[in-house]
């Protein structure tokens, strides 16, 4: 349609969008790339950039650029699927988009985060930023702190993941103790993050873990959530199911 033929050069059958960042009226999205029918995963995406515009009564927006983004250096090509860039971290003039999976089985080579400005263009080259190694999916971030520079990410596994982001069963057990005695094979939990000069690494902070229910929640959402007054102090997640898609985890 004459949509993806202004944003990417060409009509396709691109997938759903995964992360949605706001800068006041200015928004940032992904969306994954389907790639060409018949063909492995490409493991690539979009970063696109658009507006928010009207007021009072409908708004709408109104997307103006997309940016291919590769999948990182040194995935696991061809055992790895339906997997893309989930999550956006903002900071000043940049924008970081993290791959779905930094685990060593899915991404054997160094994790990397693709980085570029936020007045990014449509064939703006893509730079690579270090990120922590972290096992299972990695599906959203919270926004990040500008005094202290550090956010948070969910980091969610299935009892089996069939796109390729499970961990080395040692690391598996070991998480599945601390999230519920051993109780269940899935993972639910969000961790810190903290943007340095060496590129985006934990922090000191223990995760947080879920209480989990016998059916894993496919987590795909979280924003953080302070409001003193009220006595919250937390974040909102978010999966993609409804009813009870929304919960509130305390800080």
């Amino acid at each position: 349609d004459r949509t993806s033929q202004r944003l990417f050069g060409q009509p396709g059958d691109h997938d759903g969008y995964e992360a949605l960042l706001f800068d006041g009226r200015t928004a940032y999205l992904t969306m994954e790339e389907a790639g060409r029918e018949g063909e492995p995963h490409c493991g690539c995406g979009w970063l696109l950039r658009g507006r928010v515009e009207g007021c009072r009564g409908a708004r709408i927006l109104r997307l103006t650029t997309a940016c291919l983004l590769p999948p990182p250096p040194g995935w696991n090509a061809g055992k790895v699927d339906n997997k893309s860039y989930e999550s956006l971290v903002l900071h000043g003039g940049t924008i970081h988009a993290l791959w779905e999976c930094q685990g060593r089985r899915p991404l054997p080579g160094r994790p990397m985060a693709a980085t570029l400005p936020t007045r990014f263009q449509a064939r703006s080259p893509v730079r690579w930023t270090p990120i922590e190694r972290m096992e299972y999916r990695t599906t959203d971030a919270s926004s990040l702190d500008p005094r202290t520079s550090r956010f948070w990410v969910l980091s969610y596994h299935f009892a089996i993941d069939p796109g390729g982001c499970d961990a080395e069963p040692d690391v598996h057990a070991k998480d599945k103790q601390a999230n519920s005695d051993g109780a269940h094979e899935h993972i639910e939990r969000l961790l810190e993050l903290q943007r340095t000069r060496g590129g985006l690494r934990r922090t000191a902070t223990p995760p947080i873990w879920l209480e989990l229910e016998a059916k894993a929640r496919n987590w795909e959402g979280l924003t953080r959530l302070r409001a003193p007054r009220r006595g919250l102090d937390g974040f909102v997640v978010a999966t993609d199911k409804w009813p009870g898609s929304l919960g509130f985890v305390r800080r």
